[in-house]
């Protein structure tokens, strides 16, 4: 493969972000014989929050960005983001249903078993508030957007608070999210990890 380069060039961009975009459309352009990744019509994996819904979702989501939803990466591997998102549920238990699985325990009264295992807070049964769980979309959003530190710092003064308060309970569960924002932070400096 080096005997066949003819030159090789460069292009600086500002951040990761910007190497992965130039670098999907380079391959999609210019389509390399020796270069595989990307040929085909994939693209990188992005988490997707459906802001504009009533309750709205989090999800993985390639391909065609659609208006009302906001859009976090992209990422190299999709099972890496998949792990963040499933230790963030447990401090952020937004829905990640898709709308008729939502309509159908909606209908039925009963919620799914990511409710019964805390990673869900079940607005489709109505066990959640409206303002409550925009709190919890919020605080995950603001995670996503890098607000790592406003996010733990408050789960740490509530498991304080909880604590004096003699609420040994609920200070246990917040002992755990912190936990798991922790462990995913840890894992969001592993996600866009490029090694092949």
């Amino acid at each position: 493969m080096v005997a066949a380069a003819e030159s090789v060039e460069w292009i600086e961009v500002r951040n990761e972000v910007e190497a992965l975009m130039l670098e999907y459309n380079l391959i999609k352009q210019h389509r390399p014989r020796f270069n595989i990744r990307l040929r085909d019509d994939k693209s990188y994996p992005y988490l997707a929050i459906t802001v504009d819904d009533e309750w709205p979702r989090a999800t993985v989501m390639r391909g065609r960005k659609r208006r009302g939803t906001r859009y976090f990466g992209p990422y190299a591997h999709a099972y890496a983001i998949r792990e963040t998102l499933d230790l963030l549920l447990r401090t952020f238990p937004v829905r990640t249903c898709p709308p008729s699985k939502f309509n159908e325990h909606n209908r039925l009264g009963r919620p799914c078993l990511l409710f019964h295992i805390e990673k869900c807070s079940g607005p489709c049964v109505g066990s959640v508030g409206v303002e409550e769980y925009a709190a919890h979309v919020a605080g995950l959003t603001n995670f996503l957007d890098g607000k790592t530190d406003e996010v733990e710092t408050a789960i740490a003064e509530r498991m304080s608070e909880a604590s004096v308060a003699q609420e040994y309970e609920l200070a246990a569960r917040l002992r755990d999210r912190l936990t798991a924002v922790r462990r995913a932070m840890e894992r969001q400096q592993i996600v866009a990890d490029r090694s092949e």
